[in-house]
């Protein structure tokens, strides 16, 4: 019924030099789908990671993030203006990959924490860039899907209710959630009741543990999650989005210090095992 994808980052952040074997070792393991990520855009080359993509039959789907540089709610006008091109350039990415999603923190700068909450002027700001890249995202044929993270990565967009509220502010059909258990474990009471809040404005969803681990190896509440995806008709895609100290580039952003599995290969194969036989149970129970 689910599409699975994964995070390349499990294994490099060269996808310019490595993303055939990035694809080859996806496709191995049993995956439908490549969480592309556009957080290096030096070490990426589209028309190559295409290619592989298609030469082993992966679906893709794309994933990023705003810098400061490009921040939608700078107070400087010239910063914001950035911002929308920025995303208008992830958008054109996504579509010369033939993703139908690109997701992640597109609403602000990621990482971005001024010591204080979120302003009405701020939020302006946000609604009207994105209301600009909705629009372009359109004509694309993409849809964009807005990431709440934790209060450690953002102060600006932290639980599925706000995350909601924007959407309904921004107002175009196109812009939906992306929904990750991993900051829902953080910042929400239930891991299912964002769930089913999003029905119907899920684009996304990223399997997390709660340490950022394999799925299946702590405790968050995936019977209940795949529950209320299959109540609520989800048939996007899952993607296990982990991250391990071996890449030191991405540990540094993610502040994954310790080994929390024993490898990249072993986080992807173990966690789409678990959710693959999870998933059989799941859709076999009476509605």
């Amino acid at each position: 019924m689910w599409k699975y994808g994964v995070h390349p980052f499990l294994w490099t952040v060269r996808l310019d030099q490595e993303v055939e074997k990035v694809a080859a070792r996806a496709k191995q393991l049993g995956f439908d789908s490549i969480d592309f990520p556009l957080n290096f855009p030096e070490w990426i080359d589209i028309p190559r990671a295409r290619r592989a993509f298609q030469q082993e039959g992966l679906e893709c789907t794309v994933v990023a993030g705003l810098s400061r540089q490009e921040n939608l709610v700078d107070p400087d006008p010239a910063v914001r203006r950035r911002g929308v091109e920025r995303l208008k350039e992830m958008i054109d990415i996504a579509h010369q990959l033939g993703a139908p999603v690109l997701s992640g923190v597109l609403y602000c700068a990621w990482g971005y924490i001024p010591g204080r909450g979120r302003t009405a002027d701020e939020w302006r700001w946000s609604v009207e860039g994105l209301q600009q890249a909705a629009d372009h995202a359109q004509q694309a044929g993409v849809t964009l899907g807005l990431e709440p993270v934790n209060r450690f990565e953002t102060y600006f967009l932290n639980t599925t209710e706000d995350g909601l509220k924007l959407l309904a502010d921004v107002g175009k059909p196109n812009v939906k959630l992306l929904l990750d258990t991993f900051h829902i474990n953080i910042e929400e009471r239930s891991y299912v009741e964002p769930f089913r809040m999003a029905a119907g404005k899920l684009a996304h969803v990223h399997a997390c543990e709660n340490d950022r681990g394999t799925p299946g190896s702590g405790h968050v509440d995936w019977a209940g999650v795949m529950r209320v995806l299959k109540a609520t008709g989800y048939q996007g895609h899952i993607v296990i989005e982990s991250f391990v100290p071996e890449t030191p580039a991405i540990a540094r952003e993610t502040a994954i210090w310790r080994k929390i599995a024993p490898s990249g290969d072993f986080i992807a194969g173990e966690g789409l095992r678990y959710l693959k036989a999870l998933e059989q149970v799941v859709l076999a129970e009476p509605a």
